[in-house]
């Protein structure tokens, strides 16, 4: 096994929103589990996914109601993903390039499986290799 494939790195148990639910219940829902954000699922593969950045720049700035705001207004629509099998390199390179701070990992069929954050890739970095 290849220490450096995303699945050693990810985090599997993910926290996903629909789209149709409220920014107040996704931001809730991101506060109780400490995380800075939700993948926006359908039929089990992300179609989105709704950040700290987004809130604030699309909700707060623009002085949307968060109670009747829905996810899917305010997402980043067009999720940039990964796959579990790919190489730490590759997400560093992704990340980089988008400038994202998540990054979902899909299976082959394009399933969310789990998350990787560049939280969890720089400590590689920190560990003894």
């Amino acid at each position: 096994m290849d220490k450096l494939n995303i699945k050693n790195w990810m985090t599997r148990e993910v926290l996903t929103a629909d789209k149709e639910e409220s920014v107040l219940s996704a931001v809730k829902n991101m506060a109780s589990k400490n995380v800075g954000s939700v993948v926006v699922v359908e039929a089990g593969k992300p179609i989105g996914i709704l950040t700290e950045r987004d809130i604030l720049e699309r909700v707060v700035v623009e002085e949307r109601d968060y109670l009747i705001t829905k996810v899917k207004d305010v997402m980043t629509s067009g999720v940039t993903t990964i796959k579990a099998d790919d190489n730490y390199t590759v997400a560093c390179d992704i990340i980089r390039r988008h400038n994202i701070r998540h990054l979902p990992v899909v299976d082959n069929e394009g399933n969310l499986v789990g998350i990787v954050s560049i939280k969890d890739l720089t400590g590689y970095l920190k560990r003894d290799r």
